[in-house]
């Protein structure tokens, strides 16, 4: 994707999308790979470099390869991508990549329906409250064969969009099958491509903050709840660290939420660190039965509550899929934010 200097606005100019059946029946399919024309949303984006950031280092075009491109008929025009995505949407089709809220916005694709049926590798694979997010590359590294994937996103060289696609692609299948195979298995749990735990052999630049021999969940509590959390001088908070074995941290930052145009509803977030997976589930239950709190990042199964502008994963009833359910793969070529929108 190229930036407009002026406000910052992203316009796309490289997309992949790819269609694989989940039925053994259908092959993987190209469905468009190559440059993306965006006049429709812009129609002086080839003014120039000093209006535009062309970003030639992710691109792998600068802007007189670009116009060029243009000027041969090479481009397709952003809006048949947007047609393109539609047609192949349907009630059994999920969006998958990375980032991909970023992604959505620059295609200007948006709406509940589609933000329903988004499953995004930076929400499967979260980090702990407070690390950031998890670069796609650190996945490939950490989760997917070495040999096959040794030279994906090479420092300092432009790569194909379709690449960030396949693995994106390849990450959730895999998944899928762990989940098929291990019925036990946490969703989105850290694992070296030999089934071992991420990053225990050091095999990865993923931060060692993230590593998941420890179970850590996030909640958010109801400002209005915190006192009774709290209990009187921290009284409250204390049993249920005792009573759960867990470590229980409020953190100061808050999130709001504006409903109906009128309503402020903020919350805190509550960080819970434990030394095993039912350790956690049993601070979890214990906190919603004395704060009534549901769990907000507890799992794939929960991300879709999140805000509309943080598009998240769903996977739901992934050991239930059937035989002719589509996924489809959509990424924009571009560096990825820091921060979804």
């Amino acid at each position: 994707m190229i930036e407009r200097r002026a406000d910052g606005v992203r316009l796309p100019v490289s997309a992949a999308l790819i269609c694989y059946d989940l039925s053994p029946r259908q092959p993987q399919r190209v469905l468009f790979s190559g440059l993306v024309d965006p006049s429709d949303f812009d129609r002086e984006w080839l003014s120039g470099p000093m209006a535009y950031d062309y970003k030639e280092r992710w691109v792998g075009l600068d802007y007189m390869a670009l116009r060029a491109a243009r000027e041969r008929g090479e481009m397709t025009p952003v809006r048949d991508l947007q047609r393109l995505v539609q047609k192949h949407m349907h009630s059994a089709t999920y969006l998958v990549g990375h980032s991909l809220s970023g992604d959505l916005k620059v295609l200007r694709l948006h709406g509940p329906e589609l933000e329903a049926r988004v499953v995004d590798t930076q929400a499967l694979y979260p980090l702990p409250a407070g690390v950031g997010h998890a670069r796609l590359k650190a996945l490939v590294e950490d989760m997917l064969p070495a040999e096959a994937w040794r030279h994906f996103q090479a420092v300092g060289a432009a790569h194909p969009p379709d690449q960030d696609a396949n693995a994106a692609l390849e990450l959730v299948t895999r998944e899928l099958e762990l989940l098929l195979e291990q019925p036990q298995r946490r969703i989105g749990m850290w694992s070296n491509s030999d089934g071992s735990g991420g990053n225990r052999g050091g095999c990865s630049k993923r931060p060692i903050t993230a590593n998941d021999s420890r179970a850590i969940r996030t909640l958010l509590v109801a400002e209005s709840d915190v006192g009774r959390l709290i209990g009187k001088k921290g009284s409250k908070i204390e049993q249920l660290r005792a009573d759960s074995g867990a470590q229980l941290e409020l953190l100061s930052q808050a999130e709001s939420h504006t409903r109906g145009g009128s309503t402020d509803d903020t919350k805190r977030v509550l960080r819970i660190e434990a030394p095993d997976w039912a350790t956690l589930d049993r601070a979890c239950a214990l906190i919603h039965a004395s704060v009534l709190v549901p769990p907000v990042v507890a799992g794939m199964e929960h991300l879709t509550q999140t805000p509309a502008d943080d598009v998240a994963a769903v996977v739901q009833g992934s050991a239930r899929y059937e035989e002719d359910r589509v996924s489809t793969s959509v990424r924009s070529c571009g560096p990825s934010r820091a921060k979804t929108l």
